[in-house]
């Protein structure tokens, strides 16, 4: 091919070249090798060669370019010479490669798909676009490898580094790589008629495998491949290596080559020789290494597929490489588990370098103090407002006070819970203050709650004083507590000190206590000091928290996102506004938003998903939106942001123990390949671990388990030291004193720094942004005197979502709505499963743990009366009710809520039937009383419609 008619400089030469390599072979009518000359200019030429791996493999190609020079120099030293005679290579019989290729089959079968933690998840069609990272190992490090089994240049040894690598980046134990292998390569390196044969080497790595071990075991599996490499045609197990039945993945995706080569280039007579290296275009695993052996020193490339690898990743892995393999080789007896895999460098960034969020907040301060201090620096700023009425700073100060003084003669001080079991309402709010004015941690007790879980909850925390209303004391009769009824009151307060009580509280005290489920069946109370509250709200970088803001009170005060809502505003200056009672969601946040000049809104992912689908005009107009508290999928989130326009979208992620966030991300673009949205990085005063379970950082990518530090961590699970002990640890790479909690997710470092959330270790899991144990959930069943056995699972396909399923095992099978009666009087009711399966027994593992693979798929819902429809209108209502659910039928007497509907359904029931009556009057409030398509179907038929 001649150049010189086009001006072109080597990097356009090289390119013409990577032409050349990706044209396909034609495996039929060849030919398998291609030889190209480049004319670039009238003294330069390329020279490019190109074979398919059934004729020549890249050791044979090397000594095909030999044999190129010396017939070169041949033809010009003597045209007339013969050529040399060619060696043919011995072939096996049809017999050999068939037995030889059934015994690899079987070892194959029975080797697991390796997982391989990647950038990008896998395509159904991958396009196997490939680059390469060089790999330069230490010097001299080559000339130690014989070191560990005595061989010159094993490659055995770089073999089993490759597999410790990939050990350490997987949960697995079993590592398959692909190596290629020749039937005997003392014999057959300047053999060109014989080429390689990929095969699989599996390296099995325990919890005291040595280094050692795992070369031995390399070296003898590899061993074992030449002897069947003579009878295995070239490509005889393509099909099997490649594929795994999944046409994005590779059962083996990590291939590794290591070849002996010399510096000698090929020898033209009268010509200087230089090489030049190509880039590679195509990927053909996930990850191949290609080692170079070259007396003392060893290189080569790693070449990857970037269609799931950054580069920076791929960098990074050749950095890993180099420093785990230098480590082995100098102390082949370490169990691989304890061979350092991160290079300083990263180790450095994903201790250190990710976790810089210090920055100055009032650490010392409680939080009664900084609300003082709001108070002084505007008595007339409004403070809280509930439908029409509201309190100034000024007089939410008086008002609080006041109370404050009554409960300090009732016994309230430092680290002393008092319950406070109210509705929202501005009284809720001054009762708050007042627990903190007076010493105490306020204890939120949600009155929808069962009465049994309310005095459960009381007892447990011993808590001195309850604050609550006539309608709700009776919860509280069978406990200690001192109840007050702030219905009760006799007005005496009004003749209470207004000014600030003194009190010796300190930031280490406690400021509230917030139960949440419990994996051992009962709830555990997550106590929490004023510095981590402080840390929450001030200094924040997550969001604008000031005397600008209004924030909208939309959670229970037991869920912890009321943190934010109340504690943000009140101890910034900003305005807290309640939401209009008797209003379910989403009528009351729309309400609240289209009457009040929200700035900041707080909202649970399903939350956020219909109020962008109801009313997006309105949401739109909230400055500062946060959204968190349970798995915000991609592609939601990028159909959300073109109604946000102007608001600022943060993905917030923290659990209860880390007073509420601990990431934060704002949302500008969404990348919806990604499983779900990132969690982003810490917010100030945090700092985020991903760690293995020998707590050792593990590298950006790979799997761990999410540990959280700082200021924000709770103090201690109430009264369970021992629990306390087993889930706050020393901090090993903070400051002394610091503290680090598990949390049982499953998490990474993404290449760009920012967390990715993966599931749960354990069983605790969220629906709806509730934070459930599935213990919990467990023993409340098994209390039932039907059941002997039960296992409460979560699944994924339930109509409107993730719900819970629980399985049964008893000799006489209750009623569902018998099971949801008993459990209304022992869990809320986001804990109660909407399907209930019985089974003979529940299935397990070998290990003894519930077999959740082998559990049936549920029904969720199901008729319990076959009457047919009365009427027209009844026919058509319990059609929208079964395609809401998801069922093919019901009867006209079935319960909607009983069948597996939940407060997101009945939005999208709502809207269905406004589309069968819409001159009805329905009101979604209807749905909550009307539960029946028979009841619904009458209130669509009345005169008037809904109320």
């Amino acid at each position: 091919m001649d150049l010189t008619e086009v001006s072109v400089d080597q990097a356009e030469a090289i390119a013409h070249a990577v032409d050349v390599t990706a044209e396909p072979f034609d495996l039929v009518r060849g030919p398998l090798l291609r030889v190209r000359v480049l004319r670039v200019t009238d003294r330069d030429r390329l020279l490019v060669a190109v074979a398919h791996r059934l004729a020549l493999d890249p050791t044979a190609l090397d000594a095909f370019l030999v044999e190129h020079g010396l017939a070169y120099t041949r033809l010009r030293q003597a045209p007339e010479a013969p050529a040399r005679g060619a060696t043919e290579p011995g072939w096996p019989s049809v017999e050999e490669c068939a037995a030889a290729r059934e015994r690899w089959l079987e070892r194959l079968s029975a080797l697991p798909v390796l997982d391989l933690p990647t950038d990008r998840p896998h395509r159904p069609r991958p396009t196997r676009t490939g680059a390469v990272e060089p790999l330069a190992l230490p010097t001299g490090l080559a000339r130690r490898l014989r070191d560990v089994r005595g061989i010159p240049d094993d490659p055995a040894v770089l073999f089993a580094g490759v597999a410790a690598l990939v050990a350490r980046l997987t949960p697995q134990s079993a590592v398959p790589l692909v190596v290629p292998v020749r039937p005997s390569p003392a014999e057959t390196d300047t053999l060109l008629g014989r080429p390689e044969t990929d095969v699989v080497v599996s390296a099995l790595l325990d919890g005291s495998s040595t280094f050692q071990d795992v070369a031995d075991q390399v070296g003898a599996e590899l061993a074992r491949a030449r002897m069947d490499a003579a009878a295995l045609p070239p490509g005889a197990l393509a099909d099997q290596i490649g594929s795994c039945g999944d046409p994005g993945r590779q059962p083996v995706p990590v291939r590794v080559a290591v070849r002996r080569r010399t510096t000698t280039l090929p020898a033209y007579s009268g010509v200087s020789c230089t090489s030049v290296d190509l880039p590679v275009s195509m990927a053909t695993r996930d990850l191949s290494f290609a080692v170079d052996l070259c007396g003392d020193t060893a290189g080569g490339v790693l070449e990857y597929d970037t269609g799931l690898f950054e580069p920076i990743t791929a960098q990074r892995i050749v950095r890993r490489f180099g420093h785990l393999l230098a480590a082995a080789v100098e102390n082949p007896r370490a169990p691989v588990t304890t061979l350092p895999v991160l290079p300083p460098d990263e180790r450095a960034l994903v201790v250190s370098g990710w976790n810089r969020t210090e920055r100055a907040f009032p650490r010392d301060r409680t939080a009664a103090s900084l609300f003082e201090e709001q108070v002084s620096r505007d008595r007339e700023a409004r403070a809280v407002e509930h439908e029409g009425a509201w309190l100034t700073y000024g007089e939410l100060n008086e008002r609080a006070n006041r109370l404050a003084h009554r409960l300090i003669d009732r016994g309230v001080g430092p680290d002393v819970p008092v319950g406070v079991c109210l509705p929202r309402s501005i009284d809720t709010v001054v009762c708050l203050v007042a627990v903190l004015k007076a010493g105490g941690a306020y204890l939120p007790l949600d009155p929808e709650h069962p009465v049994e879980r309310l005095a459960y909850v009381v007892e447990d925390a011993g808590a001195r004083v309850v604050l609550t209303n006539d309608v709700h004391t009776h919860a509280f009769s069978v406990t200690a507590a001192d109840v007050i009824s702030l219905d009760a009151l006799d007005g005496s307060d009004a003749t209470r000190p207004t000014t600030n009580p003194v009190v010796a509280t300190t930031a280490e005290h406690l400021a509230y206590v917030i139960y949440t489920s419990g994996s051992t069946g009962s709830p555990k109370g997550v106590a929490v000091a004023h510095r981590a509250l402080s840390r929450l709200v001030k200094g924040a970088d997550y969001a604008r928290l000031g005397p600008d803001e209004v924030h909208l009170q939309l959670s229970p005060l037991s869920f912890d996102a009321s943190l934010l809502e109340l504690w943000g505003s009140l101890l910034n200056g900003g305005t807290l506004v309640l939401p209009p009672s008797g209003l379910p969601f989403p009528d009351l946040l729309e309400v609240a938003l289209r009457q009040h000049r929200i700035t900041v809104l707080l909202l649970v992912s399903p939350q956020l998903h219909i109020a962008a689908e109801q009313f997006p005009e309105a949401l739109a107009r909230v400055p500062q939106l946060l959204v968190g508290g349970d798995v915000l999928s991609p592609s939601s989130a990028a159909e959300l942001l073109p109604y946000l326009d102007g608001t600022r979208l943060v993905h917030v992620y923290g659990p209860t123990e880390c007073t509420l966030f601990a990431t934060w991300k704002h949302l500008e673009a969404v990348d919806t390949t990604r499983p779900t949205v990132p969690l982003g990085r810490p917010i100030t005063n945090t700092r985020t671990y991903v760690l293995d379970e020998n707590l050792a950082p593990v590298p950006v990518g790979v799997p761990g388990e999410l540990w959280l530090g700082g200021d924000g961590l709770a103090r201690e699970y109430l009264g369970r030291p021992d629990l306390t002990a087993a889930r706050f640890l020393a901090d090993p790479f903070g400051p002394p004193g610091g503290r680090i909690y598990r949390t049982g997710d499953l998490a990474r470092w993404l290449p760009d720094g920012d967390l990715e959330f993966l599931g749960r270790c354990d069983d605790q899991i969220k629906i709806r942004g509730y934070r459930i144990e599935l213990g919990e959930v467990d023993a409340a069943l098994a209390a039932h005197p039907d059941v002997r056995a039960v296992a409460t699972v979560v699944r994924d396909d339930a109509p409107g979502g993730r719900a819970l399923a629980a399985y049964l095992v008893g000799d006489t099978h209750p009623r569902d709505v018998e099971l949801r009666e008993h459990m209304a009087t022992r869990v809320p009711s986001y804990m109660i499963p909407a399907a209930f399966v019985w089974l003979d027994r529940i299935p397990l593992t070998g290990n003894g743990k519930v077999d959740r693979n082998s559990l049936p798929p549920p029904e969720f819902g199901g008729a319990r009366h076959s009457d047919a429809p009365r009427s027209t209108m009844e026919d058509r209502v319990l059609d929208v009710m079964a395609a809401t659910l998801g069922l093919d039928v019901i009867g006209p007497d079935d319960d909607f809520f009983e069948l597996g509907g939940n407060s997101l359904l009945m939005v999208d029931l709502f809207t269905r039937l406004e589309e069968l009556a819409p001159s009805s009057g329905l009101n979604l409030v209807d749905l909550l009383e009307y539960r029946t398509g028979a009841c619904i179907a009458g209130l669509l038929e009345a005169p008037g419609g809904g109320t």
